[in-house]
């Protein structure tokens, strides 16, 4: 199940009162038959574009969830008041042409939910706020009317002048992929072969086919270990790459190995070959100090990588999904280590990649265990190296007073709470006042999984939540990601991203209801 974050754009307004919105049915809410039109939002795909060549050419195609012929599901929408006292949700009707949907008249100014579902997933996402005639935007690293892949396709390489490899990564471009497990790839030395229509890893659902004409490329990296850090020891772009049915492709040429090292330093800040301080330390001090007894110390894991990122328009970041429900990072990456150093060496693929930005992405994070569920509280940020400031900030907010109704859930897990058909809020006070918006699911812990039940999006720190969604006798969290590096946020307008780009997200103490 893949949960992605929307962005939202928009402002409040009155469309109506200037006629620039023709008179429409109404689709929800409780207003008399003579109420004026309601206002128009959209809930559309945020496409990655790019034809893959060397030139900084990534553009963001916005377009309705369904407006593909090959793609044609629609979501489902349903829009109503965040107080239920004023009126229920009612499903309302979805334009696949331009993504729009109607927000009745009388809730355009003021608080409203609205509950999409998008095509392929079950878990509902609700946005509570009251702003109209905005733009709901899912992010999607496939490019528009993209082919479906081949049944049975894949491809075969044999890079020239292999010296043992390739083993590591596979990422393709077009359609972001990243394939970085050993057991995805059928390899029997120096020929990769990789049945990308069972085996790929998109960034974000759907998976499309790759489009050598369109300039897309494969790219093959061999990694070696070094003291404290692995990292890229040789590399083959493939750009005439295409995908068959049931067709093991074997391109031609085969791409030439690539071996030439270059270095990174902390020391060559700011600059080409900068990489940046990571201030791990006060970022395991700072989830220790704020987050308590959510957090096993001894479980401390960190980790920075560099790479590329597919565009810097869009969050580099990607909404969790099991069994961590981290935040996925959207790096294509070349070198990662796990204890703070000084200075990579790596053979570079980005040297032939111009047109992508190199970012360094950094990841603390620890673990309790409740009911034998991992539950994981972590702090990511992205930065491009290029960034003078070359260091880590852990910029976004941690939550601290963590409380459904009265019940804190900041302290010890299994906490009681009482069952209600009513609205409950769940609230909290940010550690600093970076925060952009935040992702809130709440999650059910079954069967030793974490079952995602819904998620919500918010400008501010607290949320209302369904009691109805609350079984007796059930075993919940919340999981709390705050963002920073959307200065529009507050505004309604998510179109702009700043970097660094930084995210937490926090595990609550579990509760049952009674």
């Amino acid at each position: 199940m893949v949960l992605a974050h929307a962005l939202l754009v928009g402002a409040t307004g009155c469309n109506w009162a200037f006629g620039l919105n023709p008179t429409q049915p109404w689709d929800a809410g409780d207003a008399p038959p003579d109420s004026p039109p309601g206002v128009k939002s959209a809930l559309v795909w945020g496409a990655v574009t790019t034809d893959g060549q060397g030139t900084p050419d990534a553009t963001i195609e916005y377009a309705g969830i369904g407006s593909e012929t090959i793609r044609p599901e629609v979501p489902r929408v349903e829009v109503g008041p965040v107080d239920p006292a004023m009126g229920s949700l009612a499903e309302v009707s979805y334009s696949a042409v331009d993504g729009t949907f109607e927000v009745p008249y009388n809730l355009r100014e003021a608080p409203h939910r609205i509950v999409y579902t998008l095509p392929g997933e079950t878990t509902p996402r609700e946005i509570q706020w009251a702003r109209s005639d905005a733009h709901i935007v899912v992010p999607r690293y496939m490019r528009m009317n993209a082919p479906l892949v081949p049944p049975g396709s894949g491809f075969s390489i044999t890079p020239t002048g292999s010296g043992g490899g390739p083993v590591g990564l596979v990422h393709t471009s077009g359609v972001f992929t990243v394939n970085d497990v050993p057991a995805d790839f059928d390899s029997a030395t120096p020929t990769l072969t990789f049945r990308f229509a069972d085996k790929a890893r998109p960034l974000s659902k759907p998976l499309g086919k790759f489009e050598s004409a369109k300039g897309d490329w494969v790219l093959l990296t061999d990694w070696k270990s070094h003291t404290g850090f692995t990292s890229v020891s040789a590399w083959a772009l493939a750009p005439n790459v295409d995908l068959s049915p049931s067709t093991l492709t074997m391109p031609t040429p085969q791409p030439a190995w690539n071996t030439v090292e270059r270095m990174l330093s902390t020391g060559m800040c700011p600059g080409a070959n900068c990489f940046p301080t990571t201030g791990v330390g006060a970022a395991n001090q700072r989830m220790s100090d704020m987050l308590g007894p959510l957090i096993d110390t001894s479980t401390e894991f960190q980790r920075t990588r560099y790479g590329i990122v597919p565009t810097v328009d869009l969050p580099p970041y990607l909404p969790a999904v099991a069994p961590d429900f981290i935040d996925r990072s959207t790096i294509q990456y070349f070198a990662e280590a796990y204890q703070d150093i000084a200075t990579f060496v790596l053979a570079d693929p980005s040297q032939m990649l111009p047109g992508y930005q190199t970012v360094a992405d950094g990841l603390v994070m620890a673990s309790r265990t409740v009911h034998g569920v991992t539950l994981y509280s972590s702090m990511q940020e992205m930065l491009k190296t290029s960034n003078v400031a070359a260091r880590i900030k852990w910029s976004a907010p941690l939550p601290t007073s963590i409380k459904l109704g009265s019940t804190s859930l900041s302290g010890a897990d299994d906490v009681s709470f009482p069952a209600t058909d009513g609205q409950v809020e769940l609230s909290f006070s940010p550690d600093n006042n970076n925060g952009s918006d935040y992702i809130i699911t709440l999650a059910e812990l079954a069967a030793g999984t974490l079952v995602p039940v819904r998620q919500y999006q918010v400008i501010a720190p607290s949320v209302k939540v369904d009691g109805t969604l609350l079984q007796r006798g059930h075993t919940y969290v919340f999981m709390i990601t705050a963002r920073s590096g959307l200065p529009n946020a507050q505004q309604g307008d998510y179109r702009t991203v700043s970097w660094p780009f930084s995210v937490t997200t926090t595990a609550a103490a579990t509760f049952v209801v009674q």
